[in-house]
């Protein structure tokens, strides 16, 4: 049986507490330098980008306009290039969400182990789990 909360004066522990604080330096700090350097690559994707542009536009070719030579075969290979872009699109957009589904997970995983699975406990007890997901962890 445990004594805890009957006279007994814990006090609190200061190496666990400057580990934790030292974790949650070094995590926001990664994260600080991950956004920096996201910001660089953007910044240097746009360059490429505005780049090709603009060398494009020195080497266009406007024979490729007249005679009614582009209607037929260019129509076609912008549309094919949209359907191309929208399917890329919908790509990227599912993939950041599975690897933020991940994440989260993980996290809250994280979260619960170092509370010693009580959110867990809690959430089962009090909402009960889903059918098909398996048994409950208890």
């Amino acid at each position: 049986m445990s004594r805890l909360g009957k006279n007994d004066y814990t006090y609190p522990d200061l190496l666990t507490l400057f580990i934790v604080l030292l974790v949650t330096a070094f995590i926001a700090l990664g994260v600080r330098n991950s956004v920096g350097f996201n910001n660089v690559l953007n910044v240097v994707n746009l360059v490429v980008w505005v780049f090709m542009i603009i060398a494009g536009l020195f080497f266009i070719s406007a024979c490729n306009w007249e005679g009614g030579n582009f209607l037929p075969y260019g129509c076609y290979h912008v549309t094919v290039g949209e359907f191309v872009a929208f399917f890329i699109g919908w790509n990227l957009i599912l993939e950041y969400l599975i690897g933020t589904t991940v994440g989260a997970s993980a996290l809250s995983s994280m979260f619960d182990s170092l509370a010693n699975h009580t959110i867990s406990h809690y959430m089962i007890t009090h909402l009960g789990t889903l059918r098909g997901l398996g048994k409950a962890h208890l």
